[in-house]
C-alpha cells in the first residue's frame, strides 16, 4: 500500500509539481517602437519580444509583461517592487544600484536628428552647443551631460514629442536611439526631419533583474545561458524583420547591421509611387489642419495642442512659460474704412512683422478674427513684457497703402505667466485676455500684464 502511495505521489509531482515554474513580471519601454513597445491592448511586441521568445526556450521560469505608461513608469515599477525584470536597459552605474545585469544582447547607436535644411556643423562638439532635446530618463541625457557639462537639454516625455520639438523649431537637434528615431520620423510623417549622423554613443541593452528579490543572480545567470544559445542567424532574422533589410552576408556583425539597416531604412529604401503620393497628401492635410489659411501662421487648434504639451514639460522641468495675447487696435474700423482686401493685407503684414521679430523658440498663431497669441517658452513675466513691447514696436513700423495713402496700425498686448499650482491653459489665456482688456481701456497700443 505504501509503495502504491509513493508511486502516486511521485507521478503527481512529475505531472503537476514540475510544471509549476516560478513566474516573474517584466516591464518594457511602452513607447520604444520598433525595438520594444506595448500595443493598445498591452501586448508586448518589437525586437526585444522576439529575443525573449528565443530565450524562453532555455529559461526555467515563466515571464509575464506588466503594463506601464512610460519608460519612467517602467523604472518606477522596478524600484517599487511591482515588477521584477527590466527587459532592455542600458548598463549604468545608477541603475546598477538596484539591478543586476545580464550580458548585452542588443546594441543600437544614438543618432542626431535635425531638420532637413540644417546647415550647421555635424560635429558632436558643435551640436551640443545648440538647443538639444532628448527623452527624460534616458541614459543618453546622462552621457551627454557628463561629457558636456555646459549643455542645456529640453527634456521630452516621448519620442513623438522629442521629434516634434525639432520639427517645430523649438529645438535644433534631438539625440535618440537610431532605430527608434527612424521609425518615429516615418510613423509620424515628420517629412522635414533627417538623421544627421550616428554618434559615438551606443545603447548597449541588457536585461536588468531587481537585486532585492530571491535568486536575483541565479535569474541573471539563466538569462545569460539563454542569450548564449541564440544563434547569429536568429539575430539577423530579428534585425531583418524589424529593419526590413534583406541581408546578403551573414557575416555582418549585429552592431554594424543595426547602424546601417536603420540608416538605410530611413533614407534609401525605394517606395512605391502610390505610397509616396499618399504620404505627401497626408502631410498637406496635416498642414491644412493646423495652419490659418489666410495668414499662414499656426491656427487655434495647433496653439492649444502645443500649449498642452508645453505645460506638461514646464511642470516637469519647473521652467517659466508666459503667454501673450494680441488684438489689432480698432481693426473693425480699419476694415470698414479701407475694405476687406486691405484688411486681409493688414492681417498678413501683422503676422509677418511678428514672425520676423519673435524668437525661434516662440510659438505664434491666430486664435480668431484679429486676435493672435504667442507662447513665450522659458520666459518669465517681466522678460515677456519687455519682449512684448519689442513686438508692439515692430507692428508700429508697418505701413500699408490705400489709394496711395499710407495706413498705420498698432496693437494692444496682454501678458500672463503660468503658475504651477493648479493652473491650466484656459486660466492662463483668461488672465492674458484680462490684461489685454486693460491695455485697450488704457488707450491701446500698449502692453499690460497680470500676475
Amino acid at each position: 500500500m505504501n509503495k502504491v502511495f509513493l508511486l502516486f505521489f511521485c507521478a503527481s509531482f512529475v505531472i503537476y509539481g514540475a510544471g509549476n515554474k516560478d513566474k516573474y513580471l517584466y516591464v518594457v519601454n511602452p513607447d520604444g517602437n520598433p525595438y520594444e513597445y506595448l500595443s493598445d491592448k498591452g501586448i508586448h511586441s518589437g525586437m526585444t519580444r522576439d529575443y525573449l521568445n528565443l530565450m524562453k526556450r532555455n529559461l526555467p521560469f515563466d515571464l509575464d509583461v506588466l503594463e506601464s505608461k512610460s519608460w519612467t513608469d517602467s523604472k518606477n515599477k522596478i524600484k517599487s517592487g511591482d515588477a521584477d525584470i527590466l527587459l532592455a536597459t542600458s548598463v549604468t552605474k545608477s541603475r546598477g544600484k538596484y539591478l543586476n545585469f545580464s550580458d548585452v544582447y542588443l546594441t543600437i547607436h544614438t543618432a542626431a536628428i535635425t531638420k532637413k535644411d540644417f546647415k550647421g556643423s555635424s560635429e558632436l562638439d558643435d551640436l551640443v552647443k545648440l538647443r538639444v532635446t532628448t527623452i527624460n530618463g534616458y541614459s543618453t541625457a546622462k552621457k551627454l551631460s557628463k561629457s558636456y557639462p555646459e549643455i542645456e537639454i529640453v527634456y521630452a516625455s516621448s519620442i513623438a514629442e522629442c521629434l516634434l520639438l525639432v520639427s517645430n523649431g523649438r529645438a535644433d537637434v534631438a539625440f535618440l536611439n537610431l532605430a527608434v528615431a527612424s521609425y518615429g520620423i516615418r510613423q509620424n510623417l515628420f517629412t522635414n526631419l533627417k538623421i544627421l549622423k550616428a554618434t559615438k554613443y551606443k545603447h548597449n541593452l541588457a536585461i536588468g533583474v531587481r537585486k532585492n528579490i530571491d535568486n536575483s543572480e541565479y535569474i541573471v545567470s539563466q538569462f545569460n545561458k539563454a542569450i548564449s544559445k541564440i544563434t547569429k542567424e536568429e539575430e539577423l532574422n530579428i534585425l531583418e524583420k524589424w529593419i526590413a533589410l534583406k541581408v546578403q552576408n551573414s557575416g555582418i556583425d549585429k552592431e554594424t547591421l543595426m547602424y546601417g539597416g536603420a540608416f538605410f531604412l530611413a533614407f534609401f529604401i525605394p517606395m512605391l509611387w502610390y505610397s509616396f503620393k499618399l504620404r505627401k497628401l497626408n502631410h498637406k492635410l496635416n498642414i491644412l489642419a493646423t495652419t490659418d489659411v489666410l495668414t499662414g501662421v499656426n491656427n487655434r487648434r495647433f496653439i492649444i495642442d502645443t500649449a498642452d504639451m508645453e505645460i506638461t514639460r514646464v511642470i516637469r522641468n519647473r521652467h517659466k512659460f508666459s503667454f501673450l495675447m494680441f488684438d489689432i487696435d480698432k481693426f473693425k474700423n480699419f476694415n470698414d474704412t479701407y475694405g476687406h482686401a486691405i484688411g486681409d493685407k493688414a492681417l498678413i503684414a501683422f503676422c509677418r512683422a511678428i514672425e520676423k521679430t519673435k524668437r525661434k523658440s516662440d510659438v505664434f498663431g491666430r486664435i480668431g478674427g484679429e486676435e493672435f497669441c504667442l507662447l513665450a517658452l522659458d520666459t518669465d513675466l517681466d522678460n515677456a513684457c519687455v519682449f512684448a513691447d519689442k513686438l508692439r514696436e515692430a507692428v508700429e513700423e508697418i505701413t500699408l497703402y490705400s489709394d496711395k495713402k499710407p495706413i498705420k496700425m498698432t496693437v494692444s498686448i496682454g501678458v500672463s505667466v503660468f503658475k504651477y499650482e493648479q493652473d491650466s491653459f484656459d486660466a492662463l489665456m483668461a488672465r492674458a485676455d484680462q490684461a489685454l482688456y486693460v491695455a485697450k481701456e488704457s488707450g491701446r497700443n500698449r502692453v499690460e500684464k497680470t500676475e
